[in-house]
Formats: structure tokens, C-alpha cells, sequence
């Protein structure tokens, strides 16, 4: 497989190095994620769920950073701007709007549970919580990389948080949920290029 031409399903393909083993393809480069040929059977189920976590993350890394924010930047517009505010619209936005912020956060919300799951090897409340479930999962993602980070979770708690105030407050929080959500796609890049899952 050559990364010029058009890009093949994401899964484990042999090494494009000659070597004697496996390497996954992430759907648009190889990572540093490889197995040997010869593998017995528990280890054939570890590629799997390893495969699984692979592609699991890779959709995270654009529509839930970004379902999420934009449900909640438009449920806060509508919640400050209707019936009455600075910028009042029709009844007649109201349920095409509320449409799509249910489907923006439930599509965030659904792809954020199924790769904490691949990460927990089972459900668990923190991947059914709606927006903790993205904080669990960028906790897990930077212990994967970088060991034990609690406080980098804290931190991301706390700009969450702050988020959420000034979100209805302030002209800049586009710009704050921009930030974030680039910090946390930065994130699961990192974890796509350099994670060797074990």
C-alpha cells in the first residue's frame, strides 16, 4: 500500500518495510502500531480490540470535539436569544435549530462512548456521561502517551467549566470553544501518529 494513491480502509496490513509483521493503516497513514505475523489466538483478539481502538479514535478526532461544541454553542444561542434578547429569531427556527443541536450532541455523545469503551474493554458510566465522557477520554489518551496526567484532566475539568459560564456571557466563547476543540483534536492526532498499543 503507498500512501499516494487513494487511501485503503483503515486495519492491519504487512509492513510496507519488508518486516515480519503487521502494521495498521489509520485510513490516511501508518502509525506505529504493529504485530507479528505469527500470532496465537488471545493475541489475534488483543489486534482486534487494539484494531477497534485505533478506529474508534479516529472518528473521535473530528466529530465529537466539534459535535459537541457546536450543540452547545447553538443550544446556548437559542436559550439567550429566544423568545427575547439581543438577537431575537422566528418560531419558526425554533425546532429545525433544537433539531440540530440534539443531533450534534447525541452524534458526539455516541462516538465519545464507544471509544472510551475500547479503551475500558466494557461500559461504564464515565463513557455514558454526555460531555465527561470526551474528558474521560482525553485522560485516557494522554496517559496512553504520557503517563499518569490527573492533572492535565483537572485542567481540561476546569477550562470545560469555565467554558460553560462565559458561553451565554461573553462574544469570545466561539473563539474558547475553537481552542479547546483544536487542543483536543491535537490530542488524538498525537495518540493516531505515535501510540503503540500493547
Amino acid at each position: 500500500m503507498n500512501e499516494s494513491t487513494a487511501p485503503a480502509p483503515s486495519g492491519w496490513y504487512p509492513d510496507p518495510s519488508g518486516q515480519d509483521q503487521w502494521r495498521v493503516w489509520t485510513g490516511l497513514q501508518w502509525s506505529n502500531v504493529t504485530r507479528p505475523f505469527h500470532s496465537g489466538r488471545a493475541s489475534a483478539r488483543e489486534v482486534l480490540a487494539s484494531l477497534d481502538r485505533v478506529r474508534s479514535i479516529a472518528r473521535v478526532r473530528y466529530l465529537a470535539p466539534l459535535g459537541y461544541f457546536t450543540g452547545l454553542n447553538l443550544l446556548a444561542s437559542i436559550l439567550t436569544n429566544w423568545p427575547t434578547g439581543s438577537n431575537p429569531f422566528s418560531k419558526f427556527w425554533l425546532l429545525p435549530l433544537l433539531g440540530m443541536v440534539v443531533f450534534c450532541l447525541v452524534m458526539a455523545w455516541a462516538i465519545t462512548a464507544q471509544a472510551v469503551r475500547s479503551f475500558q474493554s466494557h461500559w461504564t458510566f464515565w463513557a455514558l456521561l454526555p460531555i465527561g465522557n470526551l474528558l474521560v477520554l482525553m485522560g485516557l489518551l494522554r496517559r496512553e502517551l504520557l503517563g499518569n496526567t490527573a492533572h492535565s484532566t483537572m485542567n481540561d475539568a476546569v477550562g470545560m467549566a469555565m467554558w460553560m459560564i462565559v458561553v451565554t456571557t461573553t462574544p469570545f466563547a466561539g473563539i474558547i470553544t475553537a481552542l479547546i476543540a483544536f487542543a483536543q483534536i491535537q490530542l488524538t492526532n498525537a495518540y493516531l501518529e505515535n501510540v503503540i498499543l500493547r
